[in-house]
């Protein structure tokens, strides 16, 4: 099967997919929904669009797999396991301060004045959304739970 065939087939599975999360947000307290409408409609756009322009286009894909499989495949799934696991131990708000500081040093190059300002910024942003306008406690991961668990309350 051609690359390009692949890819296509691969971008209907996901548009599929994401059609049955947005069916099953509806079974969410009106509350708890608001969210996975809003990304789910929005992915689902935007890879609608994809499809779309994967079909129109003529050319052929050209990609050495093993360049492929070094270059994107493998830092992306190491990316995603490392923040799972950073998830687990930290909570949402210590690993996202984590992973916003290490992307904005070092995978964009800015200063350490910017990194600290985009992280204090998302994380207050985070906490708004999250905390004050819907009222729920994200993960607060395990070591943060441990470490408080000796202060008295």
């Amino acid at each position: 099967m051609p690359q390009r065939r692949e890819v296509i087939l691969f971008e209907v599975f996901l548009a599929l997919l994401i059609m049955v999360f947005i069916g099953a947000s509806f079974h969410y307290s009106p509350k708890a929904r608001f969210v996975p409408l809003v990304v789910g409609f929005f992915s689902l756009g935007l890879i609608l669009y994809q499809i779309i322009v994967d079909v129109m286009s003529r050319g052929p894909q050209k990609t050495d797999e093993s360049t492929f499989l070094q270059a994107k495949f493998l830092p992306a799934v190491s990316f995603t396991i490392g923040c799972g696991v950073c998830l687990l131990l930290f909570g949402y708000f210590g690993c996202m301060a984590m992973i916003l500081i290490g992307l904005t040093r070092y995978w964009f190059k800015e200063s350490w004045l910017i990194a600290i300002a985009v992280t204090a910024c998302l994380l207050l942003f985070s906490y708004l959304l999250f905390n004050i306008i819907f009222a729920i406690d994200l993960y607060p991961g395990i070591i943060p739970s441990f470490v408080l668990s000796f202060f008295p309350e």
